[in-house]
């Protein structure tokens, strides 16, 4: 199975349609982090790129400076 599209196919349509819920996008932001340490390495970068990915629409759709910041302490380190 292909990381990148198991997490794509699994974390995109959430991303999307939750894009300007703060709660929605920590909590992608916390299984996609700990993705991000799992041993396969095809696995960490993809979610890596999911992480970002979310995270560049989520901060395009968030009209509350306050939930960006919130949302940026939740992101796991080397993502942004």
């Amino acid at each position: 199975m292909d990381p990148d599209l198991l997490l794509q196919d699994a974390f995109s349509a959430i991303g999307r349609d939750g894009a300007h819920i703060v709660e929605v996008q920590e909590m992608l932001q916390e299984v996609l982090g700990g993705l991000m340490d799992h041993p396969d390495a095809g696995l960490c970068r993809a979610a890596k790129r999911v992480a970002k990915e979310l995270f560049e629409r989520a901060g395009t759709q968030m009209t509350h400076p306050p939930d960006l910041d919130r949302l940026k302490r939740a992101v796991h380190k080397g993502v942004l």
